[in-house]
């Protein structure tokens, strides 16, 4: 018997042109694996600015995120998103954001340190290479300080692991290793180009023997507890143009 209740809608929006810098393939491919790792009685969509930084590699990246999300923010909720998944560990604008929107902004950085801190004592984070500033100060605000070991960084960029992420397997697991040489209980995914490298998390926590958290699914759990708990933003009204 078919529910006629239509499924609850969460959008994971892109921080960058993903459909100008890899092709619609690849937005096509991420399209698929979001809906595998979300649950059936929820709608998952994806959405690619039309301007943006190609990769998100410093602050200088990430302060333009709001920029280019900004005209689209308000549109989120008439188009029926509940929730919506800010695209990047470093989880760029949620604050504004959030400002704009009834619909729930989750940042997946953020939700994925918390299920670290759920999952272990001690956690690290791999990163990309380069990678934004201030990591360690984003995990003390968060109060989590006690609990971060260390980053450690892949040795490839987000457009290597974009474009040839099975070069950089050995590479991630090298850090990785060092991670858990530091006193790591639980690794942090702390690249969302990494989050989308088929079997990466399973062969991680293979080589390792701890949990892997991929950052992409925390956020599709975030936001779909999101959905369950009935959350909504109280958008600030747009101010009239002096």
């Amino acid at each position: 018997m078919t529910s006629s209740i239509e499924p609850k809608k969460i959008l994971y929006q892109l921080v960058s042109p993903l459909h100008v810098v890899a092709g619609a393939s690849e937005v096509e491919r991420r399209q698929a694996m979001l809906r595998r790792w979300a649950s059936p009685s929820v709608s998952i969509d994806i959405a690619s600015p039309q301007e943006g930084p190609p990769v998100i590699e410093s602050q200088i990246d990430a302060a333009l995120v709001f920029a280019n999300l900004h005209p689209v923010a308000p549109q989120w909720t008439p188009d029926g998103y509940g929730a919506v998944i800010i695209g990047c560990f470093s989880d760029p604008g949620v604050e504004a954001l959030r400002e704009m929107t009834s619909a729930a902004v989750i940042g997946p950085g953020e939700a994925a340190l918390w299920a670290a801190a759920q999952f272990g004592e001690r956690f690290s984070v791999l990163s990309s290479d380069p990678t934004p500033q201030g990591l360690r100060r984003r995990i003390r605000a968060m109060g989590l300080g006690d609990r971060f070991v260390s980053e450690h960084v892949v040795g490839a960029s987000v457009a290597d692991l974009r474009r040839n992420p099975q070069d950089a397997f050995h590479r991630m697991i090298g850090s990785a290793n060092q991670c858990v040489g530091d006193g790591a209980d639980v690794i942090v995914l702390g690249c969302l180009a990494m989050c989308f490298v088929e079997g990466l998390v399973e062969t991680l926590q293979q080589a390792l023997g701890v949990p892997v958290i991929n950052p992409v699914i925390a956020g599709i759990k975030s936001a779909e507890a999101s959905l369950s708990y009935g959350i909504s933003n109280k958008a600030r009204p747009a101010k009239e143009a002096v």
